[in-house]
């Protein structure tokens, strides 16, 4: 190799490694100097300042407690009384103020008068003294002499006694002897002018008053100053504002500093020449060559070619670049090859996961359809046991098939890395028991099963995958053991638990140096592990049996803060023996509800699967599609409990006939399962986005379905009981779809009507029957009242022993035609108890409407749906005034303003004026008369303007011509109790104590 040509270039990267260094250390102890002095001028900014808070502060204490001292002096309570009979009392008070310390005294009666001692009366005018108001406890005064501190103290709740005290501008000016430093105060209100300064003209002569732009312009001192604005303490500070100055810095340049600065700049600018000659030398060459690797980089990315790097010097870099270009040719190349031979392998790969899933799942759906068809053969009784023996090893050879190629789609998914582990805390004994409880279908006679793994037992895992871990490790144990035991035992170590499968007592094997390869059951369970971070170790003994072992982490209770959750396993306790599916003892009992089930599906032999096996508890009507569904959902919605749609339907699919029905259908009211080919992640999530309240695998496995309708049915039911305490009117106006969503507090406002319905006389009619009787009465009366409201667009809130509160959210008119259709039920019950000579019920009703809070009350455990608002209490009044005035309905004003014109027959008839309890005001009230009623009713409407009128003339104040008017009205209709309710009213306000008032 030639001399080297790149000396010169590392002399020069010598050279900047020195400078750098000399340089940096140059700007450092500038730093530090300049660091030193400014922290200096920091400490004596703050040193001036605290002099001046604290003089002030100082002062100021100072005269309250000396103050305190002389008001509480033996001598001063022998001068007040003096002082109150006006003799003057100067020399006595001068005297204490001496003795005392205090500079200035005067007394305050709070009248605006003020009587000063020994300093001028103006200085306490000026700090607020002499107003018509309490004296200030504190108060302060700037003059150019210096700062006039006050303290107020109360005598009495009529005079204040002042004390004060100053700091002359004298004490201010020590600081500019030693720092250098002077004060400058000025008032808020004329910011311009120096109130107080304790800097001076050339000749010696303090500036207190001057402006402070005329001192600038003056520039009366040369020296260069720094000045910084202060906050004076209280009670100074919202009146005046402060400065402090102080001579600058010194920006004088020493001689060492100097030569630091020269070499400094020699040194930077010699490496500015070094860099400038190294960025040409090797910078650039080798930021060439940078961009050369950046460019192959995006090369091998893209697959576009590599374009080689120019070659401009001769020397080591030169022949480096060469070499790169060299390299990156040969390496594009082998990428394209390797591109090619991997593009050559995905699609050989994609092939064969194409063909194992496309096979595995054509071979599931038949196979499963088997299966099902089996299961539900078992359930026929005309089966002979030995027929019910084939159909009973038809299904268990079926799953075991299913099994295996549910393993062969696992293995391939654990291959590529599909699956996804959930781990959580888990207690093992009960997930060993219930895998040994499954397998033990698999042992032989002369091989028993044993759980010695300890109780409470907590680990971190997904528990799934464990559960298949086990099971193929204990199915392999007990499919290779001809006789002998399967033991599942954990040992701890540290923080984790090793837990192993152990078969020993002789195997199938053979004097095999290892278990055999049986299977997919081990490579799973091996993969399965190495998911979970841990290996799975096996030892075996030819003849004898062998070992199989793992280990996860543990976990103890007092570390699990979600112990509480544990518990999904069955106890063991609770289970003697797995039952067979075909046990009789799953047979329905006939006394039972049937429930009715929609199948919507076209295909023959799931329908058939599914008669088989759910007839005997179910009764089931088919759809083959989506229109022939809906018009028998539409025909009668109640008639159903449950619907089973596929998801695969002709015209439209099981998902667009799932967001159909739910558009009209709750979740909750009327359960949908959706039944998918593959039961896809993507699948199940499409089936509960569009409405469905479960998922199965199709053709579904009858016993799970029957679980799954089971759980289904009974939930709907039991939303069911919940609506009949708080309807679903109620919570559709919280925005809640169901009763576990409300919470407590949450309520709505709105316009509504309410509707009040009580049966008059109903104690008394309580105490005649019996309660048994009495129960029986009220129930058949409310199941007729009930479903009027509802046909109404209403809803009842409650029921308060006998009577109905509803609620109509829609409009008034809703309430009025309930009311009516009321009336004309009672009348058709009232004819029916005639018949059976059972006693007439006669119920009043009242309705008003406006404005009100919807919502919940109560406890965190205990909570009820109510209404609150004047509205309800209104319409509580409103029906108790139907018996003194004999009427069926009795509505407000607002009801008649929002009827007026939907009367349709209705007869109104104004009864007056009822007052609010508790307001001032009082509310128009009307009686509604149905149409086609006779005699009595009649009459009123006939009666009905003179009867208005008369009240007119009662509401007028008119009480004579009002009495009048109501005799003569009883008159000719003596059995309207209306009339009797204002003779009693006018008679009472005349003072007739024997006269029958109604008490409003």
């Amino acid at each position: 190799m030639p001399s080297s040509r790149v000396s010169y270039k590392i002399f020069l990267t010598f050279i900047i490694i020195i400078a750098l260094p000399v340089l940096g250390l140059s700007i450092v102890l500038s730093r530090i100097a300049s660091g030193v002095d400014q922290a200096r001028q920091e400490d004596r900014f703050a040193y001036a300042e605290s002099y001046l808070q604290g003089s002030i502060l100082d002062s100021m204490r100072f005269a309250e407690s000396r103050l305190r001292q002389a008001t509480q002096d033996a001598r001063f309570s022998r001068i007040m009384p003096s002082f109150l009979s006006g003799q003057d009392v100067t020399q006595q008070v001068l005297s204490l103020m001496g003795e005392y310390g205090l500079e200035g005294f005067a007394l305050s009666p709070g009248d605006g008068t003020l009587i000063s001692f020994g300093y001028r009366r103006e200085s306490f005018s000026g700090a607020g003294y002499d107003r018509q108001h309490k004296a200030p406890r504190q108060a302060g005064r700037i003059e150019k002499d210096g700062i006039l501190l006050f303290a107020a103290l109360p005598l009495s709740p009529a005079l204040s006694a002042i004390g004060m005290r100053s700091i002359e501008r004298s004490v201010l000016e020590v600081l500019k002897t030693s720092l250098g430093a002077d004060f400058d105060i000025a008032h808020r209100s004329a910011p311009d002018i120096l109130v107080l300064t304790t800097k001076r003209d050339p000749f010696g002569m303090n500036l207190s008053g001057s402006s402070i732009s005329e001192l600038k312009s003056k520039q009366l001192n040369a020296e260069p100053r720094v000045q910084r604005a202060i906050t004076l303490p209280e009670p100074f500070s919202a009146d005046y504002q402060a400065w402090i100055s102080l001579p600058a810095l010194s920006l004088a340049v020493s001689e060492t500093g100097a030569y630091i600065a020269a070499f400094a700049l020699a040194t930077l600018a010699l490496a500015a020449a070094a860099s400038v000659i190294l960025s040409r030398q090797i910078v650039r060459p080798l930021g060439s060559l940078l961009l050369g690797v950046q460019a192959l980089s995006a090369s091998l990315v893209t697959g576009e070619g590599f374009e080689r790097l120019p070659i401009n010097t001769q020397d080591e870099l030169g022949e480096l670049t060469e070499g790169f270009n060299r390299m990156g040719s040969e390496l594009v190349a082998a990428h394209r090859e390797l591109l090619r031979q991997n593009d050559e392998l995905k699609e050989v790969d994609q092939l064969k996961n194409d063909f194992l899933s496309t096979t595995s799942a054509e071979l599931r759906s038949p196979l499963n359809t088997i299966i099902s068809l089996a299961d539900s053969m078992l359930g026929s009784e005309s089966l002979s046991e030995d027929d019910r023996n084939t159909v009973r090893y038809i299904s268990t050879s079926g799953k075991k098939l299913y099994g295996m190629i549910g393993d062969v789609l696992d293995y391939t998914r654990l291959e590529h890395g599909d699956v996804a582990l959930q781990p959580r805390v888990f207690e093992l004994k009960p997930l060993a028991d219930l895998v040994l409880r499954f397998c033990s279908g698999l042992k032989k006679k002369n091989v028993e099963l044993f759980n010695l793994i300890e109780p409470e037992l907590l680990v971190r895992a997904d528990e799934g995958r464990i559960e298949q871990v086990l099971y193929n490790l204990i199915g392999y144990a007990v499919r290779r053991t001809g006789q002998g035991s399967v033991i599942v035992r954990s040992q701890r170590e540290a923080e984790f638990v090793v837990i192993s499968v152990s078969d020993w007592g002789g195997n199938e094997a053979g004097d095999q140096a290892e278990p055999g390869p049986e299977g997919l059951d081990l490579p799973i369970a091996k993969r399965l592990l190495e998911l979970h971070g841990t290996a799975l170790l096996i030892e075996s003994n030819p003849g004898k049996g062998g070992l199989f072992s793992f280990s996860l982490p543990s976990v103890s209770y007092a570390e699990n803060a979600a112990a509480k959750d544990l518990g999904g396993f069955i106890p063991e306790d609770e289970i003697d023996e797995l039952v067979p599916l075909d046990d009789p003892a799953y047979a329905p009992n006939a006394a039972d509800r049937r429930y009715r089930i929609l199948v919507v599906d076209e295909d023959p032999v799931i329908l058939r699967i599914l008669m088989n096996g759910l007839r005997d508890r179910y009764d089931l009507s088919c759809a083959s599609d989506g229109a022939e569904a809906l018009r028998r959902i539409g025909a009668n919605p109640q008639a159903l409990d449950v619907i089973l749609i596929a998801a695969k339907l002709p015209k439209i699919s099981g998902y667009e006939l799932c967001g159909m029905i739910r558009q009209e259908h709750s979740s909750m009211q009327l359960p949908i399962i959706m039944m998918t080919e593959q039961g896809r992640p993507a699948d199940i999530e499409e089936a509960f986005a569009c409405g469905a309240n479960d998922v199965v695998t199709k053709p579904a496995s009858i016993f799970e379905l029957r679980a799954r309708l089971k759980t289904h049915i009974e939930l709907s039911k039991l939303n069911d009981a919940y609506a009949r305490f708080v309807p679903r009117d109620f919570l559709g106006f919280l925005g809640k779809s169901s009763i576990i969503d409300t919470r407590l507090g949450e309520y709505i406002e709105s316009d509504m009507t309410i509707l009040v319905s009580d049966i008059r006389g109903f104690t008394l009619m309580s105490e005649r029957l019996g309660p048994q009787a009495v129960f029986v009465r009220l129930n058949d009366y409310l199941s007729r009242m009930g479903p009027i409201i509802r046909a109404h667009n209403g809803f009842i809130d409650k029921y308060i022993g006998d009577t109905i509160m509803a609620i109509f959210p829609q409009k008034p008119l809703d309430a009025i035609r309930a009311a009516q259709a009321m009336c004309t039920e009672m009348d058709a019950f009232n004819a029916e108890a005639s018949q059976k000579d059972e006693e007439a019920i006669v119920a009043g009703i009242g309705v008003h409407t406006g404005r009100l809070m919807l919502g919940t009350i109560g406890e965190a455990e205990r909570m009820d749906g109510t209404v609150l608002s004047n509205v309800v209490n209104l319409a509580f009044k409103l029906e108790s005034l139907t018996k003194p005035f004999g009427a069926q309905i009795i509505v407000s004003g607002a009801v008649m303003e929002a009827i007026s014109s939907s009367m349709e027959g209705m007869t109104q008839r104004y009864l007056g004026l009822s007052k609010i309890k508790g307001k001032d005001t009082s509310i128009p009230i009307y009686e509604l008369m149905l149409p086609g009623s006779e005699g009595a009713t009649q009459k009123k409407r006939e009666l009905r303007h003179r009867f208005e009128k008369a009240v007119f003339l009662y509401d007028s104040g008119a009480m004579d011509e009002a009495y009048r008017a109501f005799l003569d009205l009883s008159a000719e209709l003596p059995e309207d109790p209306a009339w009797r309710v204002y003779v009693n009213r006018i008679l009472g306000a005349r003072g007739y104590d024997d006269a029958e008032l109604f008490e409003e």
